[in-house]
Parts: structure tokens; C-alpha cells; sequence
């Protein structure tokens, strides 16, 4: 959604006058806002060692895409485009027309990327792997062969001791250390943001309800489909199996085509038939990046976090989860009625 809003802001940004390189300056800093936060937050746990401190993240990662897809836009959308054209076949691709310079990038990332992931020799594990290593594959491939190329990428590039210690398959397969959000998973990362600014100019250049539905309609049909023969149609498995830790491109497709399917259907609800405000989740978006904050800081403090008895059941974990859920919502409202908003 953050995407979605890209070409919109750019778009008036220059039309009120504000130069280029003016706008290219504040997506700059604002990107390193997010990188700088992203890193102040890894340092949360524990005692802060230069030597070991995790340099990925999340917050790194999404000022990496933001940087890069804002200056696409700025760089190459063509802002004074004018209404769809009359003919149908130039009607049906105006909103990839006017930004067709940046798809050739992105199409060359997915490119990379599927080069890197399936034909970079990895020392002592297969070419083109994509498990976990350790207990994964009947104790066959080492525990460092978590990943495949993304994981030796970043070993190489972050050094092992700079990359995530704790991965969820370290438990589970007994593997080495691993980043989920390492290097290669930031170029996929970059096409799903992509993706979203893509939504965002189908608002620009389709004024009508009806024509956005549709679009946002083709666009989820197309992506899901080809998410989908990629994974082999399974949840597990296919030529590229959907994995959210490699931030796989059939993951990346797939949860496109789901975001562009709910997008769609609150659009409908909310903005067309204004059947719903879109209250309590309003007042949360309106405060994004504060909640997120507040929640990496406080997650494991009273009144989010409690242990009562042994909770040892997902039904005691969703309890929780709900319940500080709920408390941030509270939050956001109450600051939204008392006009506090935190933004970069």
C-alpha cells in the first residue's frame, strides 16, 4: 500500500512545482530514515556488538525498495499523461506504457536474480538449491547450505556474523544462521513494491471505479496464475516453491494477486458503495510506522505480553496476539482523534 501511494505523491509533488532533484533529495532521506531505524531496532536484544550486530532487516529492506521504485517513477513515469486513449489496445496498456522504461529494469532483476538463485556454484552444496539444509533433506546437504545461493550471498557480502543467528529452520532442521531478509530476497522484494506502484498508476491514468476493478482484476488473474505454475499449483514444491524466508518470485506473484484481490474488495466496500468507514484499521494506517516501532519495542512488556499458565496452544497464543493486536488499535485511535502522526 505503501507503494501504491508512490506514483500518486510524485505525480503531485511535480505538478506543484517541486523539482525533481528536490523530490529525489527527500525520497533519499527518507529512505535512510528507514534504514537507520530498521538498524537502531536490531540492536533491541542484547547488548550491542559492532563486531556481531545484524546489519538486514525489515525496515533496511523497505527503504532499499522504496528508494529504488520512487526514483523509477520519478526518473521515468510520465507525469502529464493524458486520459486513456481511444484505441483499445493502447487503452488497455496505458497505466504500463507510461512507465514501460522502468519495467525493463525490473524484468532484468527477476532475471538476475533467477540467474543468481539457480546457477551460482555454491561451495559444498548443490547449484540452484532452495531448501534448508540440516535435517531438511534427510541430512544429506550441510546445515550452511540453508538457502541455497541467497544465504552464501550474504555470508559473502554481510559476513556470517552480521546475518540473522535465529532463522526459523535453525530450530526445526538444525541449520546454520540465515538472513530472510538477505540480498536476494531484497531484489524480489523490489518487483512485489513494483508491483504495488504499478496499482497505484492504474489509479492515476483510470479515473472511472469501474475501469480500476477491472484492471486491478487482470492484473490479480495474471500474477496469480503465473505465481501459480511456477509453484506447480502446491503449497510445497514446483519449480519455484513458494517460501516467504527466500521471498520466492512465486511468493512475491501469489501474494500479489491476494493483495490486489482484497484491494479491490475494500475499494468496493469502502470507496463505491461506502457500505463501511474502514475504522478500526483507518487510525492504524494513519500511524503505520509509529505502531511498528512501538510494537518491536514493547512487544514483550506488559499489558502486550503475559505468560498465564503454560501457553503452550495456538489457541493461548491467538488470545494474546489478539489482545495486544487490540491495544495498538485503541492506541492508534486515541492518537488519531488527538492528531498525533509520526512520519518520515
Amino acid at each position: 500500500m505503501s507503494a501504491v501511494c508512490i506514483p500518486v505523491s510524485v505525480k503531485s509533488q511535480v505538478k506543484r512545482g517541486t523539482s525533481r532533484l528536490q523530490i529525489c533529495r527527500k525520497i533519499f532521506i527518507r529512505s535512510l530514515k528507514l534504514i537507520g531505524i530498521g538498524i537502531i531496532l536490531g540492536s533491541l536484544w542484547g547488548p550491542v556488538n559492532i563486531q556481531t550486530m545484524r546489519i538486514p532487516g525489515v525496515l533496511q529492506r523497505f527503504g532499499v525498495c522504496y528508494f529504488i521504485c520512487s526514483a523509477l517513477v520519478l526518473l521515468c513515469m510520465t507525469v502529464n499523461f493524458t486520459k486513456p486513449e481511444t484505441s483499445k489496445l493502447r487503452a488497455a496498456l496505458q497505466d504500463v506504457e507510461i512507465i514501460w522504461i522502468s519495467w525493463l529494469f525490473i524484468l532484468a532483476l527477476v532475471l538476475v536474480h533467477s540467474i543468481l538463485t539457480f546457477f551460482l556454484p555454491v561451495p559444498g552444496c548443490p547449484t540452484g538449491y532452495l531448501g534448508a539444509g540440516g535435517l531438511a533433506d534427510g541430512n544429506v546437504y550441510s546445515g550452511i547450505c540453508i538457502g541455497g545461493a541467497a544465504g552464501y550471498i550474504d555470508r559473502r557480502t554481510f559476513q556470517i556474523e552480521h546475518v540473522y543467528q535465529n532463522p526459523t529452520a535453525k530450530t526445526v532442521y538444525k541449520s546454520d544462521a540465515y538472513d530472510p531478509e538477505g540480498t536476494l530476497g531484497t531484489l524480489t522484494s523490489i518487483v512485489q513494491v513494483w508491483l504495488g506502484v504499478q496499482t497505484g498508476v492504474t489509479m492515476l491514468v483510470y479515473p472511472r471505479a469501474s475501469s480500476r476493478l477491472k484492471r486491478w482484476g487482470v492484473w490479480a488473474v495474471t500474477t496469480g496464475i503465473c505465481g501459480a505454475i511456477l509453484c506447480g499449483f502446491r503449497q510445497t514444491g514446483g519449480w519455484i516453491p513458494l517460501n516467504k524466508n527466500l521471498w520466492s518470485l512465486s511468493f512475491v506473484l501469489v501474494t500479489n494477486s491476494f493483495a490486489l484481490i482484497l484491494l479491490s474488495a475494500l475499494y468496493f466496500i469502502i470507496d463505491i458503495k461506502k457500505w463501511w468507514s474502514g475504522a478500526p484499521f483507518f487510525e492504524p494506517g494513519m500511524n503505520s510506522i509509529l505502531l511498528y516501532v512501538a510494537h518491536q519495542v514493547a512487544h514483550a512488556m506488559l499489558p502486550w505480553h503475559y505468560v498465564f499458565g503454560p501457553m503452550r496452544t495456538h489457541f493461548a497464543k491467538l488470545v494474546e496476539c489478539l489482545w495486544g493486536t487490540t491495544l495498538w488499535v485503541l492506541i492508534s485511535v486515541y492518537l488519531y482523534q488527538k492528531k498525533i502522526f509520526w512520519t518520515l
